[in-house]
């Protein structure tokens, strides 16, 4: 199907089965060829329910059109731990999606934002964390219809994977190549101990 990402989320549909769970599933544009007669030119995210993790031939329960032509090919999905919002990066974009209602819910102009520049994102709590280039951005989903820009934490080396502990202490793999040979490590950051 030409998918990018995919989590699994909650069973918080009404359901014929209590077995029955879901994955979301990023489609890079629309629907690859298929059955589905009514694919989309945007990228869009399917609602898929599953009884096991074959996800080959399924039909979408429901599917939310993000309304741009690509969003970032991230390996997995940024979700709520509820699993009920997700985010999705374009270009100049951050757009938060309702997986519950299957509909897009904001969307904040972001022009720091680049598809070739992002590696990867995770939500913690009620933050976003973005990370891009030589630097981690965050976002406030406390109101997910009003997303904030949050702190910028520059590391001055290219970040690539990141993760957020319990604490909301950020450990970021960074990367060096102004030597004779790239130099890899793993940093650890505190936000509240950076400037806003």
């Amino acid at each position: 199907k030409g998918s990018s990402a995919i989590a699994e989320v909650p069973n918080f549909f009404d359901s014929t089965s209590a077995e029955d769970r879901f994955a979301a599933v990023l489609n890079s544009r629309g629907f690859a060829d298929g059955e589905q007669p009514y694919g989309l030119s945007n990228a869009s995210v399917d609602i898929v329910r599953i009884s096991n993790p074959v996800l080959d031939n399924y039909s979408p329960f429901a599917t939310i059109d993000l309304g741009v032509a690509a969003v970032a090919p991230l390996k997995k999905m940024p979700l709520t731990s509820d699993g009920k919002t997700a985010a999705f990066f374009a270009d100049g974009r951050v757009i938060i999606a309702s997986i519950e209602n299957a509909r897009v819910v904001s969307i904040l102009s972001d022009p720091a934002v680049r598809i070739a520049d992002i590696t990867d994102a995770r939500i913690k709590g009620n933050t976003l964390y973005l990370s891009a280039g030589d630097s981690i951005r965050t976002y406030d989903l406390t109101d997910s219809a009003n997303l904030i820009i949050g702190k910028i934490i520059e590391i001055e080396k290219k970040v690539g994977s990141i993760c957020v502990d319990d604490d909301d202490i950020i450990y970021a793999a960074v990367s060096d190549s102004t030597g004779e040979a790239p130099e890899f490590s793993v940093v650890a950051i505190d936000p509240a101990q950076m400037p806003q």
